[in-house]
């Protein structure tokens, strides 16, 4: 509700909040003005917001218990409050948020162990389930060698020839490690 500066002493009880902003140099509101709106109001509160610079209501006013006044420099010192708890609140929140990543790296690392175990049992199951076949020819291996002996050169040089080929493969498997960060 928006009223001529004239009025404002004949209707300041209809109002419970009261916000002023003037350019005046001297108060527009006086502690008995407010006096006489609270006793119309049957003394209900009512709250003053002085946003003026210099104040248009006399600090005075706040003396009446039935009075809530409140100054641009009390505003700032609640803007100011809440600055220091929202940098408070994001403090914690940073530390949240770091232990939550902290939480998912160390996720990411059982990840990648887990896979590393699979790996190692699955190649394990291989072994086991070679292991009679290669008893098997190795002991074919060794009667076909008795039956003819420039066989076991033949098998050596094989042998050295799939060293190598892993040796290689693990040099460039350790080399790609490196590269990629694996």
């Amino acid at each position: 509700h928006v009223l001529r500066f004239e009025e404002l002493s004949e209707h300041l009880h209809d109002f419970d909040i009261v916000i002023v902003s003037t350019g005046s140099k001297k108060f527009v509101i006086d502690h008995q003005m407010v006096k006489k709106a609270i006793r119309r109001r049957n003394y209900k509160p009512i709250f003053f917001i002085d946003i003026s610079v210099p104040r248009n209501v006399d600090p005075e006013v706040n003396e009446i218990d039935e009075v809530f006044l409140y100054n641009i420099d009390d505003l700032q010192e609640v803007a100011e409050k809440n600055l220091r708890e929202r940098l408070k609140e994001k403090e914690k929140g940073e530390i949240i948020v770091w232990d939550e990543v902290s939480k998912f790296m160390k996720w990411l690392e059982f990840l990648r162990v887990e896979k590393e175990i699979v790996n190692i049992k699955e190649a394990w199951k291989d072994v086991e389930e070679r292991e009679p076949r290669v008893r098997r020819l190795v002991h074919l291996a060794v009667e076909e060698i008795r039956k003819d002996p420039s066989l076991a050169e033949k098998l050596v040089k094989i042998f050295l020839q799939e060293v190598e080929y892993a040796d290689s493969e693990r040099r460039l498997s350790h080399v790609h490690n490196r590269a990629y960060g694996a």
